[in-house]
């Protein structure tokens, strides 16, 4: 029966940037490994880089604050991602000397309100109007 251990990479704010499972057997050779400006932990387990962290070649959770500053920077870069994907309406409008439509103008600012609901792992997503069928790769 082979038997494994986790190994972990993290960084010098103690933030775990890899992890994987080797056989008990690779530990030592692993561990002598030139690793670069990082550092390495082996443990028993399985970890879940975003819950844990380590503090002086400890394996510790990860504080609320941390975990919640995380998730909101995860909410602004979805938001960022469906505002880029949204911007042919605005330059559709502008080309044409029209004005935005409401119902994607209204979407668009819901997108960038994202940001005052007050939980981070619960965030209410507002829904796309229809396009009315306008292709804007055409």
């Amino acid at each position: 029966i082979m038997t494994t251990k986790t190994a972990l990479i993290y960084n010098a704010n103690g933030v775990i940037i890899l992890t994987g499972t080797l056989s008990e057997d690779l530990v030592v050779p692993w561990a002598e490994a030139n690793v670069g400006n990082n550092q390495y932990l082996i443990v028993d387990d399985p970890v879940n880089s975003s819950q844990w962290q380590v503090q002086n070649g400890q394996l510790v959770p990860t504080p609320q604050s941390v975990l919640t500053a995380n998730q909101w920077n995860v909410v602004k870069y979805q938001r960022d991602t469906l505002l880029s994907e949204t911007d042919w309406h605005v330059t559709k409008a502008v080309e044409t000397g029209q004005p935005i439509d409401q119902d994607w103008a209204n979407y668009r600012q819901q997108l960038r309100d994202i940001t005052t609901q007050t939980d981070p792992f619960n965030i209410v997503w507002p829904t796309p109007p229809d396009s009315g069928g306008f292709n804007p790769t055409e």
